[in-house]
């Protein structure tokens, strides 16, 4: 409803990485540049993320050393 009124109350900002709906702010002091908004949003990554990213690229590695020991061993046993 405040972005419906002859001078908008509000602006829509663009959406972001991750987001599904939009986001507003408000122009009660004058003038804003959404761009500059959105930019200056903190990109921040938990430390529960990144330990969680840590185990994955672990297990990856893990998986592709069983991987590979699965092949060779499929290769030795179609060359008998």
């Amino acid at each position: 409803r405040l972005a419906a009124h002859d001078t908008p109350m509000t602006v829509r900002l663009p959406r972001g990485p991750g987001q599904r709906e939009d986001r507003y702010m408000h122009r009660l002091a004058g003038e804003i540049d959404p761009a500059e908004w959105v930019s200056a949003a903190p990109q921040s990554s938990s430390g529960a993320d990144e330990a969680r990213i840590d185990a994955l690229e672990q297990k990856i590695e893990s998986l592709s050393e069983q991987v590979e020991t699965l092949i060779r061993r499929l290769d030795e046993i179609e060359a008998n």
